[in-house]
């Protein structure tokens, strides 16, 4: 048996509408501005996008349901079935992000990851509509251990498994970490 956690991260609710993302994104933004500082930079070496600036700062829920509204739907959910929100966030914020396909997915990748860059946010499709989480751990007898923003989980280990049953397969995982500048 092997295992590797982070400290956990403090429990957001998304309530009772399809906030998950915004706070996953909080959570997440509080681990990593707790691990790291606050941080500031510019990308470099991606494209048009080298140059453009990112800023890591503790935001509520509030804030970033407001602050990324342009990248949502009329229920506040991200814009479905498409990379650019999450790539837009990951731009704003520091995060480099992988869109990997569930069937791909490993413990091992999920530990590399954690060890090398501290808490990961973590989205994937669940059943009707995507759901983010922050991976904090892993476990080989438990499995991935989050912070689940639906108020009826909370804390939770998740098996590699549940990311790649037949509802879930339809669209990619999204995989964020904070760069380090």
């Amino acid at each position: 048996m092997s295992h590797f956690y982070r400290f956990t991260p403090p429990f957001v609710s998304q309530g009772e509408e399809a906030h998950c993302w915004a706070a996953a994104l909080q959570s997440w933004l509080s681990c990593v501005t707790w691990t790291f500082g606050q941080k500031s930079g510019e990308w470099e070496g991606i494209g048009d996008l080298s140059g453009t600036q990112w800023s890591r700062r503790p935001r509520t829920k509030a804030q970033l349901l407001t602050d990324y509204s342009d990248q949502t739907d009329e229920g506040g959910s991200l814009t479905a079935g498409s990379m650019a929100p999450y790539r837009a966030i990951g731009l704003d914020v520091g995060m480099d992000v992988d869109f990997i396909d569930p069937s791909s997915l490993s413990l091992a990748y999920v530990t590399g990851k954690l060890k090398n860059f501290g808490h990961l946010y973590m989205t994937y499709f669940s059943v009707h509509m995507r759901h983010a989480v922050v991976v904090y751990g892993t476990s080989t007898t438990d499995g991935i251990g989050v912070m689940d923003p639906n108020p009826n989980v909370k804390f939770t280990h998740r098996k590699v498994d549940f990311f790649k049953t037949p509802e879930r397969l339809r669209e990619w995982i999204t995989v964020g970490w904070p760069v380090k500048s």
